[in-house]
């Protein structure tokens, strides 16, 4: 049960970066929060206002890409002492016809607060074209 909760949870923030609500998903996050970037650049986010244009760049280059939905995949969940844990997921992009055009993984880090889960360290798992195309066809509607 926890790990569906979790599952909605992730999914429910990917939404909420393609919709365009910046301002609402920065709340998920604490600070400073760091972001380890698939290229090896780590990035230091000292405050809400720097995430959420952050995200705003992310949702115009998703949406530039032509990317209309987002599938978040719960990999794994590492809970660990005094609230913390850490969050395996993969989140597939699926243009509006339903095909798949990109895939990226990510290790989420944070703690429990009064107010849910909020995250301070993230890292983009760079992936190989054959992780990113698999042979078969992936739709979102799968």
């Amino acid at each position: 049960m926890m790990n569906r909760k979790m599952q909605d949870h992730f999914q429910w923030r990917a939404d909420l970066l393609l919709g365009g609500h910046s301002t609402e998903l920065a709340e998920q996050y604490s600070f400073p929060l760091t972001l380890h970037l698939e290229d090896g650049t780590t990035l230091i986010v000292e405050d809400r206002q720097q995430l959420i244009a952050m995200f705003e760049k992310w949702r115009i280059a998703w949406k530039s890409r032509g990317v209309s939905q987002a599938k978040v995949e719960l990999v794994g969940i590492d809970e660990m002492p005094h609230g913390r844990y850490r969050i395996w997921t993969t989140v597939r992009e699926y243009g509006a016809t339903g095909f798949l055009l990109g895939q990226k993984s990510y290790v989420q880090r944070g703690r429990r607060t009064p107010r849910g889960i909020r995250t301070d360290t993230m890292e983009v798992i760079r992936q190989s074209a054959a992780e990113t195309f698999p042979q078969t066809a992936d739709r979102a509607a799968d």
